[in-house]
């Protein structure tokens, strides 16, 4: 069984998702240990620069950990994301690049919204070559 389908598994029995926004590696590893044990799903912001060393952090010293990247807006941000070993990739709105990706690599997508504000927001930083946070 892949890590997509366990994640998919234990969320649909506990339906718990615990979001950090992490400033440091160390507050993922920390959510993890805390959350765990309880059965919540920790989700971490790849909104913030220390996300992808966070979800290394916890899979190096937990590798069965079953981690969220969470606010993936961007196809560069659902590589680096599953480069990281995720289990599956949440996304404030429908953005087809990163459920491409998402599928191509096997890994489980999340994508949520109800309005375009989001594919908004990815167009114009598509356009202007850069990322969302520059905008």
């Amino acid at each position: 069984m892949t890590k997509s389908e366990k994640v998919f598994n234990l969320l649909k029995e506990k339906r718990l998702i615990g979001l950090l926004a992490p400033k440091t590696a160390e507050q993922c590893l920390t959510a993890y240990q805390y959350l765990n044990p309880v059965g919540v799903v920790l989700e971490i912001a790849f909104r913030t620069e220390a996300a992808a060393e966070g979800i290394k952090a916890v899979l190096k010293k937990h590798p069965e950990a079953l981690v969220l990247a969470g606010t993936v807006m961007m196809k560069k941000q659902a590589e680096m994301a599953i480069a990281t070993g995720v289990a599956g990739i949440v996304s404030a709105d429908y953005i087809p690049e990163v459920v491409d990706i998402c599928v191509k690599k096997d890994v489980m997508c999340i994508p949520g919204g109800t309005a375009d504000c989001g594919k908004q927001l990815v167009h114009k930083a598509n356009v202007y070559g850069c990322d969302l946070n520059e905008l």
